[in-house]
């Protein structure tokens, strides 16, 4: 069995959301995903900037299809394969901190309306679920205020994988059948040859 096709590509979303929201953001406002910035003394970047993080997914939302279609190839080989296909939902989270990190959030949030900004995001296979609420969650650390917002942004991707389960050799039947009238038919082997 032969698979082959496209899985959901993690790193073609993260970069999609990096391009989309580094685009809709104020000059000075640095962008970079929330792993880059790891451990309570690892370096942060200027204020204000901005930290982009998949939180969740990807999650299956209902059963995949199952697509047949037959794929061109040598003529001797069964070259019948099915797609399996279905809708993939993810989390994506946006922090952003230092002055302005709230209307900077909003702007982001409302560009997700923009017909043009969205189809940024479809070329990616991207489609927006929810596009979330900005949220305070400023906090004192160490002897500061640090101003902070976060908006959580549901979306789909779609996943598609071709699989080609290959042909049969030959099948081998044995057994008993029975008859409309009763009697039994007795099948010793019998090889059945893939024609």
């Amino acid at each position: 069995m032969t698979k082959r096709g496209q899985i959901v590509d993690r790193k073609s979303i993260e970069d999609a959301w990096f391009t989309f929201v580094d685009d809709n953001t104020p000059g000075g406002v640095t962008v970079i995903f929330a792993e880059e910035v790891t451990g309570s003394q690892a370096p942060r970047p200027q204020k204000p900037f901005i930290t982009i993080k998949l939180l969740s997914g990807p999650t299956t939302k209902s059963m995949d299809d199952l697509r047949f279609k037959n794929d061109p190839g040598p003529p001797e080989e069964n070259n019948t394969i099915y797609t399996l296909a279905g809708l993939r939902q993810y989390t994506v989270s946006l922090q952003a901190f230092g002055i302005g990190s709230q209307d900077n959030l909003s702007l982001v949030q409302t560009l997700l309306e923009d017909p043009d900004e969205r189809q940024k995001l479809k070329t990616a296979d991207i489609s927006i679920v929810n596009r979330g609420q900005v949220l305070d969650i400023s906090e004192i650390v160490d002897v500061g205020f640090e101003r902070r917002h976060v908006l959580d942004i549901i979306f789909n991707s779609s996943s598609n994988v071709d699989v080609a389960p290959g042909s049969i050799e030959k099948a081998t039947i044995s057994g008993k059948l029975k008859k409309a009238d009763g009697t039994e038919i007795i099948i010793d082997e019998v090889q059945v040859p893939n024609t």
